[in-house]
């Protein structure tokens, strides 16, 4: 009994030290998010009005969310429509339970950290034991790459996807080994998210799950129909989003913006390994940025490799090790001047718009790479002081440039667009505005009294009295979807008037009228929301048929 005691409180003491460890874990690299201020990035700013904007949306009843009514000046802005969403929707619940909308993407951005090491880890685990997998794991959540976008760039959409990404190529493990239709469903809704979280990081990321599948199911047929099937659910399930956001790109000026962005942003090989640690967004100049692979990192990379080389058939999981490394030499490539004509002639790459973005792809790649050297090293303690000069040159990045500290007034009455590159501002305008408009309403030909103004976020009602036939002016920013009623008849809308270009006019007969100007869904969003519903009822059906199966199994 007192043996059996003695182990009890020794696997107590144990788990506390594990809990202590983590915690201690998780202060030292998040201690930024834990002050009552915001800290200053590139691109928080613009997101945190983004969540807002999803808040007001949601909360106003327009879902999927599309147009942002008080964005660029109150002449609304479609940004909705081509911002990658999942922080939206996150955010606004986040925020409906209290949380004010810094603390809000401070919660989002340590829950990615968070998250995304831990789902490395359970991938890593299907692959190799579990102490690999913790190590694997611990490379994957320090990684230098996930600090410049937490504290230097602010980029949430990209920490987002680093949570899905091992979550898919889970469950691409587990399809192989069993034929259960939950993990084709459940990895199905991971890959949803991981788009739904960063649209070019899930395209990059596509392109390596098939590759992957491939390479590590090569002769199992059921495995690749499971996977695709999985990738299939994905994107439909997230068409909703993906499709009208392709399709309607023609409508927004982002190709005018992005096209030779490219030019200025090749990383120079002799920084790839290392280079100081900047706040500055060009990365060419003092200062600036610093996408790097980190010395620790491609330390345990090249003792991986030649270990593995050494060993020759010795090592376990051989073609996955040599697939991670093809993709590292790929990214890294594709990161420098080196590929500087596959930029220049293929324009869906351009769509990328920052070479070093590949570092993403490079940094998921050398902490797979590194996890091997914990299988292939026989001394574990060269692993462990490794890990701990790690953990130490880290800390030494994670800091910011500055704290700032803003109501959410600031955020939900932002005047601009949310955007940079020109992502969301529509073909017809002469731009973006940079002032309110004097009113919401103009009468611009004939006479016409308005009685009643009413403006939610995507219907405008007017009851107005027309003394002649007018014409007026609604400053609002035309985009497909929007439309105009006299007395709930449709009236034609002119959004191309050389004195207010791409905003929305129209005619108003002579008379006492209730006039409505709607935003309403566009054909192929009519679409891609029915697929997107459409599969999630058949994916509800599946689970719920499976669940009833179940229950009827363990009954008898």
């Amino acid at each position: 009994m007192k043996k059996i005691n003695f182990l009890i409180k020794k696997n107590n003491i144990k788990t506390l030290l594990v809990i202590g460890a983590v915690i201690i874990f998780i202060v030292y690299f998040l201690h930024p998010l834990l002050r009552e201020e915001m800290y200053v990035s590139h691109d928080s700013e613009p997101q945190i009005v983004r969540i807002g904007a999803f808040y007001k949306a949601i909360t106003s009843g327009q879902i999927p969310p599309r147009w942002a009514s008080d964005l660029n000046y109150r002449y609304g802005s479609p940004t909705l429509n081509f911002f990658f969403p999942l922080e939206g929707y996150l955010g606004t619940i986040i925020h409906l339970i209290g949380f004010n909308l810094q603390n809000t993407f401070k919660i989002l951005m340590g829950a990615s950290f968070i998250f995304s090491i831990v789902f490395f880890f359970y991938w890593l685990r299907e692959i190799f034991d579990k102490n690999t997998a913790f190590f694997g794991a611990v490379l994957y959540g320090i990684v230098p790459y996930k600090f410049l976008d937490m504290y230097v760039r602010g980029q949430l959409g990209e920490m987002l996807a680093f949570v899905f990404v091992p979550l898919v190529l889970l469950f691409i493990e587990k399809n192989k080994k069993n034929s259960r239709i939950e993990n084709v469903i459940i990895g199905g809704i991971s890959y949803a998210l991981l788009i739904l979280s960063h649209n070019i990081l899930a395209l990059i990321f596509s392109v390596v799950f098939a590759g992957y599948l491939l390479t590590n199911n090569w002769f199992n047929k059921d495995a690749i129909l499971k996977n695709g099937l999985m990738l299939v659910t994905g994107l439909f399930l997230a068409a909703f989003f993906w499709l009208p956001a392709l399709y309607e790109s023609k409508y927004v000026n982002s190709k005018i913006f992005v096209g030779d962005m490219f030019k200025n942003h090749f990383i120079e090989p002799q920084n790839l390994i290392y280079s100081a640690w900047g706040y500055g967004s060009n990365i060419n100049e003092a200062g600036g940025l610093s996408p790097y692979l980190g010395p620790m990192h491609f330390l345990f990379a090249l003792l991986s490799l030649v270990f593995i080389v050494i060993s020759r058939n010795k090592v376990r999981n051989k073609r996955i090790f040599y697939y991670w490394l093809v993709i590292l030499v790929f990214s890294l490539f594709m990161s420098t001047k080196l590929s500087s004509i596959f930029w220049q002639e293929f324009h869906i790459i351009q769509q990328f718009q920052f070479p070093w973005r590949f570092m993403a792809l490079s940094s998921f790649a050398i902490s797979v790479i590194g996890a091997f050297s914990f299988s292939v090293i026989k001394d574990k303690s060269i692993i462990v002081i490794g890990i701990i000069i790690l953990i130490l040159i880290s800390g030494s990045i994670i800091k910011v440039s500055d704290y700032t500290n803003k109501e959410d007034s600031y955020y939900l009455d932002y005047p601009g667009t949310a955007a940079y590159h020109g992502e969301a501002t529509t073909i017809w305008t002469a731009g973006d505005a940079d002032k309110f408009a004097k009113s919401q309403i103009e009468v611009i030909e004939g006479q016409l009294i308005i009685k009643e103004y009413i403006k939610k976020p995507n219907i405008h009602t007017l009851f107005v009295d027309s003394k002649t036939e007018a014409r007026i002016v609604d400053n609002t920013v035309y985009f497909p979807g929007w439309k105009a009623y006299v007395d709930n008849k449709k009236t034609s809308i002119e959004f191309q008037d050389i004195n207010h270009r791409g905003l929305i006019t129209f005619k108003v007969p002579e008379g006492v009228h209730k006039v409505e100007i709607k935003f309403e869904e566009s054909p192929i969003r009519i679409s891609a929301n029915f697929i997107s519903f459409f599969t999630l009822i058949i994916v509800i059906l599946f689970l719920l048929k499976r669940k009833y199966i179940n229950n009827a199994i363990i009954k008898l």
